[in-house]
């Protein structure tokens, strides 16, 4: 099953924790689901590990 540009999960995901500065972006590649992560204040990227496609 392909995943659409429309899906409700793609666009850019703000943490509304207090100690907490991270946002993570979902797009969707070649009907795959794809994450990003960052740190607002330091631009630093995450390294998104273990994540799983249940569908």
């Amino acid at each position: 099953m392909k995943i659409s540009n429309t899906h409700p999960l793609v666009g850019t995901w703000i943490t509304d924790e207090e100690d907490s500065d991270a946002a993570f972006v979902i797009k969707v590649s070649r009907g795959h689901f794809v994450v990003t992560g960052f740190s607002q204040s330091t631009g630093e990227k995450f390294k998104i590990t273990k994540h799983r496609r249940r569908l």
